[in-house]
């Protein structure tokens, strides 16, 4: 008895040098720096997250880790993300290219047509159509000719602003509509260069009847008007039918 009372008095009498037990040494080793107990609350979660938990000696600990189905899935959101960023990009690329064609194309059939026709000068082309040379000082088909040059440049200029703002806004799986709004675009810039550099704008086809004669426009003219009519397709009968059938195959689901 007296030697065991000796050794626990001399492993007592250790401990309190150090002013702590053995026991609760080991139990402050396996805390972290702000009181946590490694491994503890946020060492597991049900996310199947891993921490492990501060080091004793303070080092660094690594971040929380997406272990199993949460790890596929962020592999998933990642993938996804890139995906969005490369269609959209894609897209961009593709508009770019539809207005630039729609512009060479407005300008090189004007350019050939005030190379080689004099003014007022007409081809005949079919009973109702025929290309004649004629000068715009309006805006499409001839309209607002009396608003003079500079305030249908600023005017052209509000409108291509505003298609730009609507172009913007459009969601990437309108396809339709962002090729509409490219070749209203593609149209608007092509008649804005003429108004710009001429002061009118170059017209070149004419509808006719005996009875009945339309007003001469050009092919920028055509670019908006068919543009126009592709966006009110897409926005009024298009559209409502794909909402559609994606909440039937939600519904489904």
């Amino acid at each position: 008895m007296v030697r065991q009372h000796g050794r626990s008095a001399r492993r007592h009498a250790h401990g309190g040098k150090h002013g702590l037990s053995r026991a609760r040494l080991r139990r402050q080793g396996n805390r972290s720096p702000d009181g946590q107990r490694a491994g503890g609350a946020f060492g597991h979660s049900r996310l199947g997250l891993r921490h492990p938990g501060a080091h004793p000696t303070g080092r660094a600990c690594r971040q929380f880790e997406p272990r199993g189905r949460h790890r596929r899935d962020a592999v998933r959101g990642k993938t996804g993300s890139s995906e969005a960023v490369s269609s959209t990009r894609k897209l961009l690329l593709t508009n770019g290219a539809v207005v630039v064609a729609a512009v060479v194309l407005d300008q090189l059939i004007k350019y050939v047509v005030v190379s080689t026709m004099a003014l007022g000068e007409a081809i005949p082309i079919f009973p109702f159509l025929a290309l004649l040379h004629a000068r715009n000082t309006g805006i499409a088909f001839s309209m607002f000719a009396d608003v003079g040059p500079l305030g249908l440049a600023i005017l052209a200029s509000v409108v291509l602003v505003a298609v730009m703002i609507l172009w913007v806004k459009t969601p990437p799986e309108r396809k339709l509509t962002h090729f509409a709004l490219a070749i209203v675009t593609g149209g608007a810039i092509g008649n804005l260069i003429d108004r710009l550099s001429l002061g009118y704008v170059v017209d070149y086809v004419y509808f006719h009847t005996p009875a009945f004669s339309f007003a001469i426009f050009n092919l920028a003219d055509s670019f908006i008007s068919v543009g126009a009519f592709l966006i009110i397709l897409d926005e009024l009968i298009l559209d409502p039918l794909r909402q559609r059938r994606t909440r039937r195959r939600r519904s489904i689901d």
